[in-house]
């Protein structure tokens, strides 16, 4: 009886409250004296409220911690979510520096095959029109520290995928070369339309990188593009460089033999080809072995630097003038008939003999014989030219020297 009075008190302050609770412990308790069951228990009753006020009250606290929790719990996760997209908008963020840095990575690679200013031009065409979409661009070749410093090339787009260099006027860019030379060490620098990518190696301006139109993204890369164009173009002059010690003479800078045969050979192969006319000088300065004896090879070394310089002179850009040995000369004269080659001979004969070679504190003349070879339909290989011109070249000698001879 006591234990379901005693529960029925609970349930009630549970359901309606701790009031409902003690009322209903009144209730019950006084309904036990009515009928005479006066026993203590009947104040236990008045305990149910109070526990179920307790329990309430816990419960009450557990729920408000519970929630605090939660809501901890949820501005948490909130919070991770904010950072995680920050995190994801970093890595895109890297993955696209990375996929930029990759593909500059490429561009830059493909610069680096060129192995002449031409070759380079064409690579730096294609960078510029083709993938990053340059309206017009120009590179500056800095040759001295003073006006005029460079030569100035246009990079003009003839075809879809073929960039030539034209050259343009210097005077130009001299006002961009001065703004180069004033902000040392700034790049991407603006004058008028134009932005300015220095080529600096080691500390050294060596050329310009003028491009049209370069909105502020292209700015980095072309940056990058520049200090690899300014290797590059290091390299390439020291190619060739190392080119020209390779095939020519140090002394007089006519092509060495090896090179000068190779050449003749080509031009050998071509004319027979086409049908063309070719002709082949050889030069022997006379008594020059006396000279060095005399004079001494100091002075003999520079008779030879002038008397290259005086064939130099006198025969055109597309004839290739070498040192066959010794004070022997031998120039290739490519679509020149026999009659003609003995003028442009005859003309350094007579230019040699006039000319007064001041050396030191000597003043010397000096004389010159020279054989002349043509291609023949018969002739089957360069071996027969250039025998052909050293027997004109001795028949010249014989006949007295300082003359021109033809090979009959």
């Amino acid at each position: 009886m006591f234990t379901l009075s005693f529960l029925a008190v609970l349930v009630l302050a549970f359901s309606r409250g701790v009031r409902s609770g003690f009322a209903g412990a009144i209730l019950l308790s006084g309904c036990w004296w009515f009928y005479g069951m006066r026993d203590e228990r009947a104040v236990l009753l008045w305990i149910a409220p109070v526990l179920s006020g307790f329990l309430q009250k816990m419960k009450t606290g557990y729920r408000k911690e519970a929630e605090s929790c939660l809501e901890n719990v949820q501005k948490l996760h909130g919070h991770l979510e904010e950072k995680d997209r920050g995190f994801q908008n970093e890595i895109g963020f890297f993955e696209k520096r990375l996929l930029e840095l990759s593909r500059l990575y490429e561009i830059t690679r493909d610069l680096g095959r060129a192995l002449d200013l031409q070759g380079l031009f064409q690579q730096l065409g294609e960078i510029l029109y083709q993938t990053l979409g340059i309206s017009g661009c120009w590179f500056v070749q800095l040759k001295t520290p003073e006006p005029p410093a460079g030569i100035v090339y246009r990079l003009d787009r003839i075809r879809e995928r073929e960039i030539r260099a034209l050259l343009d006027s210097p005077g130009l860019f001299e006002n961009e070369i001065a703004q180069c030379r004033q902000r040392e060490g700034e790049t991407g620098i603006r004058v008028g339309t134009r932005t300015l990518f220095p080529l600096r190696v080691e500390n050294q301006l060596k050329g310009i990188l003028a491009v049209d139109s370069a909105v502020s993204p292209l700015v980095e890369p072309l940056s990058i593009i520049a200090g690899q164009l300014a290797l590059n173009l290091e390299k390439v002059e020291l190619y060739n460089r190392v080119q020209e010690l390779a095939i020519l003479d140090g002394l007089t800078g006519a092509y060495g033999r090896r090179y000068f045969l190779e050449r003749l050979q080509e031009e050998f192969v071509r004319s027979r080809k086409q049908e063309l006319p070719l002709s082949l000088l050889m030069c022997d300065l006379d008594y020059f072995k006396e000279k060095n004896d005399t004079y001494g090879h100091l002075v003999g070394d520079e008779v030879l630097r002038a008397v290259a310089k005086i064939l130099k002179q006198y025969i055109r850009e597309v004839d290739l003038l070498g040192r066959y040995g010794g004070e022997e000369f031998t120039v290739i004269l490519p679509e020149t008939m026999p009659q003609k080659a003995w003028q442009v001979g005859e003309r350094i004969r007579s230019m040699v003999q006039d000319s007064e070679l001041e050396i030191y504190d000597e003043k010397i003349r000096v004389t010159i014989s020279i054989g002349v070879s043509a291609l023949s339909p018969k002739m089957s290989s360069v071996e027969e030219l250039i025998d052909q011109a050293d027997r004109a070249l001795y028949s010249a000698k014989t006949k007295g020297r300082n003359r021109v001879e033809v090979y009959e």
